[in-house]
C-alpha cells in the first residue's frame, strides 16, 4: 500500500517503521527509540542510563527525580521541590537557593527552610526496648581530610550550638552560643572539656562568655576559671 514498514540498508542502519514512521533504528554506537519505550517487566542496564531532565513515577508525574542544573540533583514530590543537592555538595530541604545564617561564610551543608514550625524543625525518635536516647554527636579533629583522627589542643572548640536572629538586613549575626571547649592537656582518652554559655545584647561579634562548667565541674559566672563549685 505504499507504506514503508522495515528498512535493512547495507553498512547502514535496520530501520523499523509505525504507520510510515521510524521508531527503532540501529546506529554505530547501539539503537535509536525515536519517542517513547514501554517495557513490561524487569529491566536490566549493564551500563549508564543518561536522561535529559527527569525520572517520573508512573501514574503519579507530579512526583520525580530531577536533573535541574550542571552536577545537581533535586526530588519533587506534590509537583514542588523537596530536596536538591548542589554542584557544591550543599542538601537543601524544601528550598532551592543557599543562604548565610550567621556570618557570611555560613552557608551551611544541610539547610532546611520553611514556613511553619513543623516544616522548618527536625525531630529524632530511638524506638529500644533499654535506656539508650537519640544523640547529636560533634566530632572534631586536627586533620586535613575526611578519615583523620590528629589530635585536638588546647582552646579547641569541639562543637557549637548557635542561635541567629533575623535582623531587618540578613541571618548573619549570631548572638546566643553554647560551646564544648578543650580546657587542658590532650592526650590519650583524656580530654579535659569545659561547656560554655555565650550571650550579647548586640551582633554575633560581639558574644561574651557568661557561665563557663569546666571539666571539674565547677561553674563560673563572669569568669572562665572558676575557683569553687559555684564561682
Amino acid at each position: 500500500g505504499g507504506e514503508i514498514l522495515a528498512k535493512f540498508i547495507d553498512d547502514g542502519a535496520c530501520e523499523l517503521y509505525h504507520n510510515n514512521t521510524i521508531r527503532l533504528a540501529t546506529t554505530t554506537s547501539g539503537i535509536s527509540i525515536s519517542d517513547e519505550l514501554n517495557v513490561v517487566g524487569l529491566t536490566t542496564i549493564g551500563g549508564d542510563v543518561s536522561i535529559a531532565d527527569k525520572i517520573i513515577h508512573t501514574g503519579d508525574t507530579n512526583t520525580a527525580i530531577r536533573f535541574p542544573a550542571a552536577d545537581t540533583v533535586a526530588v519533587e514530590t506534590g509537583g514542588s521541590e523537596a530536596l536538591r543537592i548542589k554542584s557544591d555538595g550543599k542538601v537543601l530541604l524544601q528550598h532551592y537557593t543557599s543562604r548565610s545564617v550567621g556570618g557570611a561564610a555560613n552557608q551551611r551543608l544541610v539547610q532546611i527552610e520553611g514556613t511553619t514550625k513543623n516544616d522548618s524543625s527536625m525531630s529524632l525518635v530511638n524506638n529500644q526496648n533499654n535506656g539508650a536516647a537519640p544523640t547529636i554527636n560533634f566530632g572534631k579533629t586536627r586533620g586535613s581530610s575526611t578519615g583523620d583522627s590528629t589530635i585536638v589542643q588546647d582552646g579547641d572548640d569541639l562543637g557549637a550550638i548557635e542561635w541567629t536572629g533575623a535582623d531587618g538586613v540578613d541571618l548573619a549575626n549570631a548572638t546566643a552560643a553554647l560551646k564544648a571547649i578543650v580546657n587542658g592537656t590532650v592526650s590519650g582518652n583524656t580530654i579535659p572539656t569545659d561547656i560554655v554559655f555565650q550571650t550579647s545584647a548586640t551582633s554575633g561579634a560581639a558574644k561574651e562568655e557568661r557561665v563557663r562548667i569546666d571539666s571539674a565541674g565547677l561553674v563560673g559566672i563572669g569568669t572562665d576559671s572558676p575557683q569553687r563549685l559555684l564561682h
